[in-house]
């Protein structure tokens, strides 16, 4: 049986923050839906929140400076409720499609991964590095949450038109320079309006 050494998140007085963070807002919400029949998946609010805003205050305790937002479904949507919205974060707009909308880094084990009812997403070593994905019908100990960080270097050469940043992330693993980090606390995959509920039920009791 191998170890997986917990990687936690914790700031570094010395570290340099990023200034830029970039946020996935695009997507169709179909798992959502009817919640997100009339409104994107990230103005749906979980504990009376939107969950764009969960995010962003996050980044924003972070040292975060500046979000870059990519939209798409209902995109004046989400662009009215930031423009009312006081930020605290430069805020730019990135109209695309959901096509663009694949990476990863910041993982939580698939015991922990609360409302969650897929099958794992990769395969970390006892340091932490992405060895690889789940196999079709096999189980994946780590989910991605949907948290990533990215070398400027990595995408330096990225392709004209829509793609998929998996081809980033799948030269990353195959070089052995992809990593994941273990979130500590609590995650809930909200992806349907009944994982919300237990989401609110289970913070509703702290």
């Amino acid at each position: 049986m191998s170890a997986v050494r917990t990687l936690a998140i914790r700031p570094d007085p010395g570290g340099v923050v990023p200034e830029t963070a970039m946020v996935m807002a695009a997507g169709l919400g179909k798992r959502m839906r009817p919640l997100t029949a009339t409104r994107p998946k990230p103005l749906v609010e979980v504990a009376g929140k939107p969950l764009l805003d969960h995010a962003l205050d996050r980044l924003r305790g972070a040292g975060i400076r500046r979000a870059v937002v990519n939209v798409h479904y209902l995109a004046d949507s989400v662009e009215a409720h930031l423009g009312r919205r006081d930020q605290g974060l430069e805020i730019v707009f990135s109209d695309g499609d959901d096509a663009r909308m694949d990476a990863l880094l910041l993982m939580v084990p698939l015991a922990r991964a609360h409302c969650h009812a897929g099958r794992g997403d990769f395969h970390l070593d006892a340091n932490g590095r992405i060895t690889g994905r789940r196999r079709p019908g096999r189980l994946a100990p780590f989910v991605w949450t949907g948290v990533q960080m990215l070398s400027p270097r990595l995408i330096a050469d990225w392709p004209e038109g829509p793609f998929s940043t998996n081809i980033f992330w799948d030269r990353a693993i195959a070089a052995g320079r992809a990593h994941g980090i273990t979130h500590q606390g609590l995650w809930f995959d909200v992806g349907t309006p009944g994982a919300i509920a237990k989401a609110e039920a289970i913070l509703a009791d702290g």
